[in-house]
């Protein structure tokens, strides 16, 4: 596992509030927020909630991309290099996001010092760790692509309660198995396995790690 470099939360707060200054949009979990090739119109940056990007094969699978709340970094990239995105990005919690213009954006991150190196060296972040965590999705055994998987979501989505740390949002299995290339009963099975061997719990359709150290081992 990569350690995570954070934006400063400086840096959060000036852009939260440069994307306040636009119109809140809302949309339910399960949501289509948007299709392939789909011009945002902007940047866009999820206030609250959590959404998935995913790729459909000539087969009509689903090959989600192992990033959750990808908006931001997704629109950032196309804004610089002028690429439309080629996923489909659904809400897989109730999303509450801005959409700024790309040149209203562009000008305000150039005008406060340092922001968009810092941005882009964040962008270049989350990217290099995309393609190392992608070595283990394509290599890991079942266990060590949902061990990698449940690890990294949740330190980077994690909150820290009395059993352990919980993960933020739900994650159906599904959804797991689009991020891993396994079946959806293959992650049952594992997570099934993971709750008897006291790794995880389920609590309120959510996971809890309960010991981080074996679901590292497993990763």
């Amino acid at each position: 596992m990569t350690k995570r470099i954070k934006m400063t939360e400086k840096t959060l707060k000036k852009i939260k509030n440069f994307f306040s200054a636009y119109e809140l949009k809302k949309s339910k979990k399960g949501d289509l927020l948007f299709k392939p090739e789909e011009d945002k119109n902007g940047v866009v940056f999820i206030k609250k909630g959590y959404a998935r990007a995913y790729t459909l094969s000539s087969e009509g699978e689903e090959r989600t991309l192992a990033m959750v709340k990808p908006l931001f970094y997704c629109s950032f990239l196309g804004t610089i290099t002028g690429k439309k995105s080629p996923f489909y990005f659904e809400a897989i919690s109730p999303i509450e996001m801005w959409v700024a213009p790309k040149e209203d954006f562009l000008r305000y991150i150039a005008k406060e010092n340092g922001m968009y190196e810092e941005l882009t060296i964040s962008l270049l972040l989350e990217l290099s760790e995309l393609a190392i965590n992608a070595q283990t999705l394509i290599s890991g055994s079942a266990e060590n692509k949902i061990g990698s998987l449940l690890l990294r979501l949740s330190e980077k989505f994690g909150e820290k309660e009395r059993d352990g740390i919980r993960i933020k949002f739900s994650i159906p299995h599904r959804i797991i198995a689009s991020m891993t290339g396994l079946t959806r009963e293959t992650v049952t099975l594992q997570i099934l396995k993971m709750e008897k061997e006291k790794v995880l719990k389920k609590e309120k359709r959510s996971l809890i790690v309960i010991n981080k150290e074996k679901l590292a081992d497993m990763a």
